[in-house]
């Protein structure tokens, strides 16, 4: 087990602190980590229809080959998954079969798939042991390192959930091969904002490798896709040891993602993928930021220039601003009756503002109107 490829990044948490693991072919050695980790021998393996037929199935011999009692979840993909009444769904699915505390819920798929399977371990038996294995880009770089699990409810996104850490997190540099383009896009706007709100040496990084990230083909760039993850991953997990639960600082990974979350939103889930929409909020954010003399309109132009070099579009059709505005008001982030802004002033540095004019808001997101 002790790979010299294998990358081992920890997030630092007291008495619930673990590490995620990047390498190659890591799937294969779940049972390890699982034995290492000495649990029960049920274990709920969650995925979708997509991941099911690459992974899911391969892992369910493997795991029963060890001996383990291994049932498999399989649901439909997407974002409308993330229902309160699909996690009542699966947990009496699970609860059927007479879990043990020390049984094991692994998520197998990308950030949606985390979040519930998360959700659901977190509410079985107050808690069973649960193991993160992101199978999308997003998922590796954000969604599935930090223990935030969650549903959406119909007022707004990830509004019923908890923080409820893994065991572990697997992060298998191989399925990268087997994501479509979109999808590395979607996880790639995500890689994008932690250059800009901690890591400049990371967004200098993806701008002078931008014609082959461009080409989104990690097999013929693996060095490069393995340093974005990784340095992506140590970002996350740095921000979530001194901040678990977005106390402060673990608030400005939401940079793009409040006017995002509202795109995501006002379009119903379907229109712009989580990546789009972040970048679409990113490059509001900017123009909120430059109004405000917060940045320069050099540095907005840099972002807008790398996003839209990656194949992110700029522009979105128009809506009513009530639709984008409803969904804001309701956010997580809203304190006081304010919605709290995180604004990049530089590459790598942020501000949080709860004095953005909702007439400045409105006019950043109409700046995106075609």
């Amino acid at each position: 087990m002790h790979n010299t490829s294998i990358t081992t990044i920890s997030v630092h948490l007291d008495n619930r602190s673990y590490p995620i693991d990047v390498g190659t072919g890591l799937i294969n050695n779940l049972p390890t980590y699982l034995n290492d980790h000495k649990v029960g021998k049920k274990v709920f393996l969650i995925t979708d229809q997509t991941i099911a037929p690459l992974y899911g199935h391969h892992l369910e011999s493997i795991l029963s080959a060890q001996s383990y009692v291994v049932t498999l979840i399989i649901i439909p993909s997407g974002e409308a998954q993330k229902s309160f009444k699909n996690a009542g769904d699966l947990l009496d699915r699970i609860l059927e079969l007479r879990p043990e505390r020390n049984d094991s819920v692994v998520a197998l798929g990308g950030g949606v798939i985390g979040d519930l399977a998360g959700f659901i371990a977190s509410l079985c038996l107050r808690g069973i042991n649960l193991f993160q294995l992101p199978t999308s880009l997003l998922g590796q770089v954000d969604a599935c390192i930090g223990g935030k699990t969650a549903v959406n409810h119909s007022t707004g996104k990830n509004l019923i959930g908890c923080f409820y850490q893994p065991k572990l997190t697997l992060i298998d540099l191989n399925c990268l091969n087997t994501l479509p383009i979109h999808e590395l896009k979607c996880g790639m706007a995500e890689i994008v904002k932690y250059g800009v709100i901690k890591n400049t040496s990371l967004f200098n990084y993806i701008e002078q490798n931008i014609d082959k990230i461009s080409e989104f083909d990690p097999k013929k760039y693996p060095v490069i896709w393995r340093h974005l993850i990784v340095s992506s991953a140590m970002d996350k997990a740095e921000v979530v040891s001194n901040d678990e639960r977005e106390a402060g600082l673990r608030e400005t990974l939401n940079f793009g993602h409040t006017i995002g979350h509202a795109i995501e939103s006002a379009y119903t889930y379907g229109t712009f993928s989580h990546g789009e929409a972040v970048a679409l909020g990113m490059i509001a954010s900017c123009k909120i930021s430059v109004t405000l003399n917060i940045m320069t309109p050099q540095v907005s132009d840099r972002i807008k220039t790398l996003l839209t070099k990656l194949g992110f579009g700029t522009t979105i059709p128009a809506l009513p601003l009530d639709q984008f505005l409803t969904p804001m008001s309701s956010d997580k982030k809203v304190k006081n009756g304010k919605i709290r802004f995180i604004l990049a002033s530089e590459i790598g540095k942020t501000e949080t503002r709860n004095d953005v004019p909702e007439e400045l808001v409105k006019s950043a997101i109409q700046s995106l109107f075609k």
